[in-house]
């Protein structure tokens, strides 16, 4: 997808014990221009499942995303914890945390258009401020109706709300949320050991979207 003010690129790759010619999506790239267009980098965001698993230092005594096998590049920095980061310069954040297999995001039906975007979700002032004033915990209880399993996980998202610990939670699950004014994007990373097929697929939905992406898709 691109657009005078985006550019979102996946990368999918082969894993060593899966079939030959099967590939899974292991990186999404997305980079964000001014709005002089494309010649000035805004933020340059990478989110890449790490194909070697050993884990790493900093992840031995303290939670890390995925269990230290998903990376997110921001500008070139590495974030490998869960938390709220800010993206200035668009006037975003991204959300990551680990986090309850029934809050697994359910699979949108294609619409019959056959475009990824949803015509009653798009971005407008008062959303905006909305995102900006949610807790992180809001992020996981936005979806819940699409999740997985609703039940299970709305006590889980009850406990994360008592104990403000949302960012302090293991697993392999791993959930990240880019939002910016311009489009939102919703990430999940699970780790599949399996050792008939052991690999880590990232998938991407596009969740809300301006409408200067709209006219461009």
């Amino acid at each position: 997808m691109e657009s005078q003010s985006l550019r979102w690129d996946i990368h999918s790759n082969e894993f060593d014990t899966c079939p030959k010619n099967k590939h899974f999506v292991d990186a999404s790239t997305m980079t964000f221009y001014y709005s002089t267009g494309q010649d000035e980098v805004a933020h340059s965001i990478v989110i890449e499942a790490v194909k070697n698993n050993d884990t790493p230092d900093d992840c031995q005594s303290s939670v890390c995303l995925g269990n230290g096998s998903l990376n997110i590049y921001v500008d070139g920095n590495l974030i490998i914890k869960p938390g709220d980061y800010s993206l200035i310069n668009v006037g975003g954040r991204i959300i990551a945390y680990n986090t309850h297999l029934a809050c697994a995001r359910k699979k949108d039906e294609p619409s019959s258009t056959g475009s990824g975007l949803r015509s009653h979700r798009k971005l407008y002032e008062a959303p905006l401020v909305l995102q900006r004033m949610r807790t992180p915990v809001d992020f996981v209880s936005h979806v819940h109706g699409e999740m997985t399993d609703s039940t299970i996980c709305k006590e889980w998202i009850d406990d994360r709300s008592k104990y403000d610990d949302i960012f302090k939670q293991g697993g392999n699950l791993s959930i990240v949320h880019v939002q910016t004014p311009l489009i939102s994007f919703h990430i999940e990373y699970r780790y599949s050991p399996d050792n008939n097929c052991e690999f880590s697929p990232l998938e991407t939905w596009i969740t809300d979207a301006s409408e200067e992406i709209f006219d461009s898709y």
